[in-house]
């Protein structure tokens, strides 16, 4: 199985909630990072990126030390740099985000080469990797998408500042997408309203999912996630608490761990609920391990699945969909 990661590769610098500072690669590196300590030894991972001359052979060598990552998707900007992200924490789930040297959209055959594979995740880090046609070619192509919204609703000014811009053609993208999600900032930009409590993200997820996926999350840093999905002619959905097993150490990367949780559980059990539940744990497992990846713990992330979430797992393993919507 080949697994393409859409996005772009980052360097980042943060300043977390505790004040620590620290410098890594970032963006879709978090989605690699991940899916690499859960994927079985027969499955490749194929990070599809732009990557600035300044960096290119770091990246290399980084992900070349990634268990399962081929680098055909990796292309190297000869005069352009290195995209760089400066992230500074106000809280847990609180930042500021600044971006310099966004790159280029993707280029027409590292589109092809994503559309090949047997599953695709796209992650807009920068909002520009690929607009609306190249992304509904892809989704056209897929086998299978699972979209990750995050900054396709903002843009950067020359300085860098990310500016919240919407995205009126959201219908355009997620009709292509197999599953989609967003966090609760994400999801108010997207519809252009407030949404707040569990009942306002449901009817949100729902109105989301009737221009095409087959499933909706919304994720909330730590009450866990929303989520609504179609089983033959009904919609279900439900909120999941979050898993909760640790001390939360760093938050960066958590949306991007839990994509990686939801499409190798998905590409496994073809169930959204379940694959939510199992999302959650990846997601939370990264909270509170430090660093990028080595997220050992998640491996084991369908029988933590009873452990974290009690008698809702027990319902779901009975074979209980979530509340009927529509």
């Amino acid at each position: 199985m080949r697994i393409a990661v859409v996005g772009t590769i980052v360097y980042d610098e943060i300043v977390t909630h505790r004040g620590d500072r620290k410098q890594s690669f970032g963006g879709i590196t978090y989605n690699i990072a991940a899916l690499e300590s859960i994927i079985d030894e027969d499955t490749r991972l194929v990070p599809i990126a732009q990557v600035g001359y300044d960096r290119y052979e770091d990246v290399v060598r980084l992900y070349s030390s990634y268990r399962g990552v081929v680098m055909d998707g990796l292309r190297r900007m000869p005069d352009r740099k290195n995209a760089h992200v400066q992230l500074i924490y106000r809280s847990v789930t609180e930042r500021t985000e600044s971006m310099q040297n966004v790159p280029l959209p993707l280029a027409p055959e590292q589109i092809e080469l994503a559309a090949s594979c047997d599953a695709v995740l796209v992650n807009f880090i920068t909002g520009r990797e690929l607009e609306v046609q190249s992304f509904q070619r892809l989704g056209a192509q897929a086998k299978y998408l699972h979209l990750d919204i995050h900054n396709k609703i903002a843009d950067w000014t020359p300085e860098g500042r990310r500016v919240f811009v919407g995205l009126p053609e959201w219908r355009d993208y997620v009709s292509r997408a197999t599953t989609v999600q967003m966090n609760e900032f994400e999801i108010e930009q997207l519809l252009g309203r407030p949404v707040r409590g569990t009942n306002e993200y449901l009817t949100a997820a729902a109105e989301v999912l009737n221009a095409g996926p087959q499933g909706v999350m919304i994720t909330l840093g730590p009450l866990g996630s929303v989520v609504a999905y179609r089983s033959g002619d009904a919609v279900y959905g439900t909120a999941w608490p979050a898993a909760n097993l640790g001390e939360v150490l760093d938050t960066t990367g958590c949306g991007d761990s839990f994509s990686a949780g939801f499409v190798w559980s998905y590409l496994h059990r073809n169930d959204v609920l379940w694959a939510n539940a199992a999302a959650n744990i990846v997601g939370d497992v990264n909270c509170i391990t430090p660093g990028i990846g080595n997220l050992t713990k998640a491996r084991e992330m369908d029988a933590l699945v009873p452990e974290a979430f009690g008698e809702l797992a027990k319902k779901l393993a009975a074979g209980w969909k979530g509340e009927r919507l529509v």
